[in-house]
């Protein structure tokens, strides 16, 4: 009679161990069962158990050092990201306030708009999605800004935004909310822009509200005026705005 076929010690165990890994790989954890693991060994269940607490450390082992490895993955990443942040974020205020000029942005504070995105986290730039909020001062001794609005909780994300004078895009939007009438007739218009758009501030040559009058001043009357704060919708909130222009037309 043949003798019964023999391993070397330790052999099943290591058997075990590879094809519970195997199989986990392959179908995830539900797919690890012991008929399934004993017949890619080659064994019967009952030889198995002695093993199976090997079996279960080993695949526990290899799901917490891949779980390691993707928070390590993502810490790395978003520390990388914000120091990318800062250097981004220092050199756009070193070109505003001139190459060379021994300043920083906490020296001028008001130079600083932060931008609340209401609207899809991921999406396209939507400039309408945005809520600006701007920076009185700088709280040096306890390391914080102090903003001009104090709707900013603790945890709410905001990018820094580059404050910009685009007429060509102030005279599209004006004409491209006289095209969502549908047929009503305006009757009057109102333009709210914040005082820090002033040409004085800005330094334009001219005001951006004379682009606003020339595609909406010829068909209805117009009033413009500065504000400290502005009112509008923004995503789906109607809140207080910072260095925004707002056009309203009355229609019927």
């Amino acid at each position: 009679m043949p003798s019964p076929r023999t391993r070397p010690r330790g052999a099943v165990r290591s058997a075990l161990v590879e094809a519970g890994v195997e199989l986990a790989r392959s179908g995830g954890p539900d797919a690890v069962v012991l008929r399934e693991v004993t017949r890619k060994v080659g064994v019967v269940p009952n030889a198995a158990f002695p093993t199976l607490w090997v079996l279960a450390f080993g695949i526990f082992v290899a799901y917490s050092f891949d779980f390691l490895l993707k928070n390590l993955r993502s810490h790395f990443i978003d520390t990388a990201g914000r120091k990318a942040d800062n250097i981004i974020s220092a050199r756009i205020f070193e070109q505003m306030l001139g190459m060379g000029s021994n300043k920083t942005w906490a020296d001028y504070p008001l130079f600083v708009t932060l931008g609340v995105n209401r609207g899809q986290r991921f999406g396209p730039f939507r400039e309408e999605d945005y809520a600006n909020r701007l920076v009185m001062a700088v709280d040096r001794e306890r390391g914080g800004l102090v903003m001009f609005e104090n709707d900013l909780q603790a945890g709410t994300e905001v990018q820094l935004m580059r404050r910009s004078i685009d007429f060509d895009y102030v005279g599209h939007r004006s004409g491209e909310l006289l095209s969502r009438l549908e047929g009503r007739r305006p009757f009057f218009a109102l333009y709210i822009d914040c005082a820090g758009r002033a040409a004085a501030y800005c330094g334009t040559e001219r005001e951006e509200a004379e682009e606003v009058q020339r595609i909406i001043g010829g068909r209805m009357p117009l009033l413009g005026m500065y504000s400290g704060v502005e009112i509008a919708r923004v995503g789906q909130q109607i809140q207080p705005l910072d260095w925004t222009g707002v056009l309203c037309v009355f229609s019927e």
